[in-house]
């Protein structure tokens, strides 16, 4: 089949599938990508950060001021919450190299695949947490932990 043709036939599938639900992405479209690229920044940020603060008990300044590394861990938190919402409005390919954008089908395929660790490692515990019992908590540890096992994902 010529290139043509395949990018053609591809273009139609585009233009169905978006007529049937206009806000699903398309796994391959550029707005998928880019998003995809900033999630390997953040992914770079937490491989870096949670071996970091977990051996060092990195922990918050003792008047609960602002400070960069906070900050920058509700950022991260915040994006894979949006990461999470997102993925159930992502169409999902299919074994034939069709693209299904029928929410049911996107719903049901993240469910059997990376949801729970996508929650689990996105629930920002160390907020809902305070005091004494986040800062020395091994379930927090844990969970932040989890968050490594994200990038084989990617």
């Amino acid at each position: 089949m010529p290139a043509n043709s395949n990018a053609r036939r591809h273009s139609k599938l585009l233009d169905r599938n978006v007529k049937d639900n206009v806000c699903v992405l398309h796994p391959h479209s550029r707005i998928r990508y880019n998003w995809d690229m900033t999630t390997l920044v953040m992914m770079a940020w937490v491989v870096m950060d949670v071996p970091f603060s977990v051996a060092f008990n990195v922990e918050n300044p003792p008047n609960n001021g602002w400070n960069w590394h906070r900050a920058c861990g509700t950022a991260v938190d915040a994006f894979f919450m949006c990461d999470v919402i997102l993925n159930f409005n992502t169409g999902i390919e299919r074994a034939n190299g069709s693209v299904s954008t029928r929410r049911w089908d996107i719903a049901k395929a993240y469910l059997k695949s990376w949801f729970w660790v996508d929650i689990i490692s996105a629930f920002p515990l160390d907020l809902v947490m305070s005091g004494d019992a986040a800062q020395h908590s091994e379930v927090l540890k844990l969970s932040k932990a989890s968050r490594v096992v994200r990038h084989q994902r990617v």
